[in-house]
């Protein structure tokens, strides 16, 4: 209310100096009552659609409400003035100024607190997800108004800003519900489709792999004395790692079972075209 004593001490002012119309003046007052009330609505629906989003305080929410309410009187203020044939122009220009110097200290953080709420909203990743982000690889362990927290599999934490998480290319390993891993093998053989075929068979034995959809085995390379080929397999997303050991461990203990020397070499990055499977 203190705000607006202080707005009709000044339409009173104005008054006495000038001749104003008194249904100009009366419109100004409603005017002012409007953007009273429309000011404790826009704060109320703001608080609630922050309380929606996650990580942001209490304190945070309270005091954007707030600034939301004073934007709105601050608007009221300037039409009731141009209705009572108040000049306007210093205010506007107070107010730019102070906009600017907002936007320049501000820049950082409300880029990134607009960026949170769209990654809140839209939901590309979640908590508990394995995500890749600016260089990145690790589970999502919380997301705020500022920073997406991932916890790295070698147990750093990265704090990665809003702005540039939703800026550069985001991979989610986990909203597909399956994650492809591959491993390379050469196999001393030259019989290419019983190797396939053993091949297969070793990595579907293998603890974790996925049946839908199927491994698959593609043949790269080819010499007198040896076959080169790429595995591909399914597997959970949170499990690579422990399923990438036991397909290693069925490929050599299946090698070894047949009296054939096979080199594995993991992981691989795959080929510029993707080939006919082999088998």
């Amino acid at each position: 209310m203190s705000m607006m004593s202080l707005v009709l001490a000044v339409d009173a002012e104005t008054l006495t100096e000038t001749n104003i119309d008194p249904w100009m003046a009366a419109l100004a007052l409603v005017v002012m009552l409007l953007a009273w009330i429309l000011s404790r609505t826009a704060r109320k629906a703001m608080a609630r659609v922050l309380a929606r989003l996650e990580g942001i305080s209490p304190e945070l929410r309270d005091l954007i409400a707030r600034t939301v309410g004073y934007l709105v009187i601050f608007i009221g203020v300037g039409i009731a003035l141009s209705l009572l044939g108040a000049p306007i122009q210093p205010l506007l220009a107070a107010a730019i100024i102070v906009g600017i110097v907002m936007a320049l200290a501000l820049r950082g953080i409300a880029e990134n607190f607009a960026a949170g709420i769209v990654l809140q909203t839209r939901r590309p990743i979640h908590v508990g997800d394995e995500v890749q982000s600016l260089g990145y690889v690790g589970n999502v362990v919380e997301m705020n108004s500022r920073v997406v927290v991932v916890e790295t599999f070698d147990g750093r934490l990265a704090h990665l800003p809003n702005s540039e998480v939703l800026s550069e290319p985001l991979i989610n390993h986990t909203e597909h519900g399956a994650r492809r891993s591959e491993v390379e093998v050469r196999v001393r053989s030259r019989d290419f489709e019983e190797t396939g075929q053993w091949l297969l068979d070793a990595v579907g034995s293998a603890a974790g792999v996925m049946t839908e959809p199927a491994p698959e085995v593609y043949l790269t390379g080819v010499d007198p004395v040896r076959v080169t080929a790429l595995v591909h397999f399914w597997h959970d997303p949170n499990d690579g790692l422990s399923v990438r050991t036991s397909v290693i461990r069925a490929l050599a203990g299946a090698g070894r079972a047949r009296t054939e020397m096979a080199t594995i070499v993991t992981p691989q990055p795959p080929p510029p075209l993707t080939p006919s499977p082999w088998l």
